[in-house]
């Protein structure tokens, strides 16, 4: 999973260079439902709760992990949950996926 901010496009060439995976692609609906339970739309690092095997890797741009404040969709996305940048880190913490924080 890569977290980016909302003004940043996700170059997959460039992410797959930073993270040394030069296969790194979008999931495909099937996959996202098995590991996260989410539809494409919908992702958002909250569907790591539904990731009890802690198989997904999760790399975050740094704006948005040291960012004050930090907005996802709620595992659907007919809405959003705001949250604290400190909060947002606990709760990365707390589903102990891998998480790499890098810059894009």
């Amino acid at each position: 999973m890569v977290v980016l901010p909302a003004e940043k496009k996700a170059d997959l060439k460039k992410i797959g260079e930073i993270v040394d995976d030069k296969k790194i692609s979008l999931a495909k609906p099937v996959e996202l439902l098995e590991k996260l339970g989410l539809e494409p739309g919908a992702v958002s690092p909250f569907g790591l709760i539904n990731d009890t095997n802690h198989e997904v890797e999760v790399f975050i741009d740094q704006k948005v992990y040291n960012a004050k404040i930090v907005n996802f969709h709620p595992n659907r996305n007919t809405a959003s949950l705001e949250l604290s940048g400190d909060m947002f880190q606990k709760f990365l913490k707390e589903v102990e996926n891998e998480v790499r924080v890098i810059e894009l």
